[in-house]
């Protein structure tokens, strides 16, 4: 890369390769990072956070210039256009709200989707939006109206504008990528390699080559003049979380969860790894921002020095096409139910053989008595229907299933907060079921082993969940909350206490009423 970058403090860090500095770092989030953006001259940068703020910084300087506030929901992603405005946030409860030049509150709440905004991307002058979401569609916005739905066979969390905004890209977890007419709404190519969620979708600058990412744990590079594959990069059994191409074409970067690696376009040649989840290259410059998947702060580093190589764009003429061409869209097939790809160990995930975890158990009520009712055929595409519900919004909410008995999951969650948006989601989607669904939530340590998880913290949740009656969430009492009953009278048997209500965790109002009347 050749772009000239302005010098302000510089960090040698440990853990960055050879030839990588830090040069800012980014605070002040109460909550962990959904995304990173910067404006088109990379002259803005843009940190949204669960915490529902996104904060503005100057990238030059590192100075913070306003913090944005309104949301209603955490915010996932982010885009911004030229000159900073418009900010465009994506929100857990379906919103993109739009932020003006001046003042801190909304000036725009979009409201189309059914579920939580995974992806979104805007055009330089902001008129142009794409969003995608888990309710199984990507949206087209101009000037803040909804042009066109873009419908998907799972989850879109991934989206991409061409550089001349005639081109829509988007990656879902059906395991495809899709082509779009970004005026018309039509699909042009259904791009079919992968064998599992898509979760990445890059256009080269000049529009000619689109790079998808996958949890298959590979990186596609197609040719979009011919449809076909030009290179396929091997991540060792990683999976692709996030795929983008420097603004001057000569890097490639592919989150791989806990790391990010960079490729040099010009050969396909790994040049280094980073630490880092979320990123994005500022354009103009030899920098990129990066930060952790629960980091509440970002840090900009200075890539002008790794090892120099070209920077040209890529030979597609004499490029040897390595894969089949895509599928046509008339014979693209029906999408399955996605199926969870190979994850890291669960101690892995956990970060220890013992950990501080929320613990969900779901039981289905009274489903051997419904099977009778329906029959063995009914009963099996009933029950197939809520696994693939109840894996969909382990997923989404970041968890990790351990394991099925019968018709329930245990379902492990870095934080409670996860667990009872979990929770709510499952019991939004049950309510289109004939099955009726009881969950237990519990908070305590757990005992890591044989990728399984024990220790009286798993047996107390399943007494929790037990409690439950179809279509009720049950929170087992904070500790506090037990010292201070204790104080008064100790009780005979398990107390539970209510879960946070709508406002605080966003559950249906017929799953908030977590504890029976007169058992509290």
């Amino acid at each position: 890369m050749t772009h000239a970058r302005t010098l302000v403090d510089e960090w040698v860090e440990p853990d960055l390769p050879r030839g990588v500095v830090r040069r800012l770092a980014l605070g002040g989030h109460a909550r962990c990072l959904g995304g990173v953006a910067f404006s088109p001259d990379g002259a803005v940068l843009a940190t949204a956070s669960f915490d529902r703020s996104v904060r503005v910084w100057d990238a030059g300087r590192g100075s913070l210039a306003r913090v944005l506030v309104g949301a209603t929901a955490g915010i996932r992603c982010v885009a911004v256009a030229r000159d900073g405005t418009p900010i465009y946030g994506g929100c857990d409860d379906a919103r993109v709200v739009a932020w003006s030049a001046s003042g801190a509150e909304p000036s725009v709440v979009l409201e189309r989707h059914g579920g939580p905004v995974m992806a979104l991307v805007c055009s330089a002058d902001g008129r142009v939006l794409v969003t995608g979401s888990q309710d199984k569609s990507a949206q087209l916005w101009v000037d803040a109206r909804a042009t066109r739905t873009l419908p998907h066979g799972d989850w879109c969390a991934a989206v991409a504008l061409a550089p001349d905004c005639t081109l829509v890209a988007t990656g879902a977890d059906d395991g495809l990528a899709r082509l779009w007419d970004a005026a018309s709404g039509e699909l042009v190519r259904v791009l079919k390699a992968h064998r599992s969620w898509v979760r990445g979708v890059a256009f080269s600058p000049d529009g000619r080559i689109l790079a998808t990412g996958s949890f298959d744990g590979t990186v596609r590079i197609w040719d979009l003049a011919r449809g076909t594959v030009l290179e396929t990069l091997e991540l060792g059994g990683r999976q692709a979380r996030a795929v983008e191409i420097s603004s001057d074409g000569a890097l490639l970067a592919v989150s791989i969860g806990t790391a990010i690696r960079l490729w040099r376009t010009s050969t396909w040649e790994p040049v280094a790894e980073l630490p880092g989840h979320g990123f994005r290259f500022r354009p103009g410059a030899d920098e990129l921002v990066v930060h952790d998947e629960d980091g509440t702060a970002a840090r900009l580093l200075c890539l002008s020095g790794l090892e120099p190589g070209p920077a040209r764009p890529i030979d597609l003429a004499n490029a040897v096409v390595h894969a089949a061409t895509p599928v046509d869209v008339a014979s693209a097939p029906t999408p399955a139910d996605a199926r969870l790809p190979a994850r890291e160990p669960l101690a892995v995930w956990a970060g220890g053989d013992r950990a501080m975890l929320a613990l969900v158990f779901t039981d289905v009520v009274d489903s051997s008595a419904l099977g009778v009712e329906l029959g063995e055929e009914r009963m099996g595409a009933l029950r197939r229907d809520h696994f693939s519900l109840v894996r969909t919004a382990i997923r989404g909410r970041r968890g990790r299933e351990v394991k099925t008995i019968g018709d329930a999951f245990l379902v492990l969650f870095r934080t409670a907060v996860d667990a009872l948006d979990f929770a709510r989601d499952v019991l939004g989607r049950s309510r289109d079921h004939a099955l009726r669904v009881r969950i237990g939530v519990h908070v305590g340590p757990v005992q890591i082993e044989d990728e399984d998880a024990f220790g009286s913290t798993v047996n107390y949740a399943a007494r929790v969940e037990a409690q439950a009656a179809g279509g009720e969430v049950w929170l087992s009492e904070t500790r506090e909350g037990r010292r201070r009953r204790r104080a008064r009278r100790a009780p005979s048997r398990p107390r539970l206490a209510r879960a946070p209500g709508p406002h605080a965790q966003g559950l249906p109002r017929r799953a908030s009423a977590l504890v029976p009347r007169g058992r509290a």
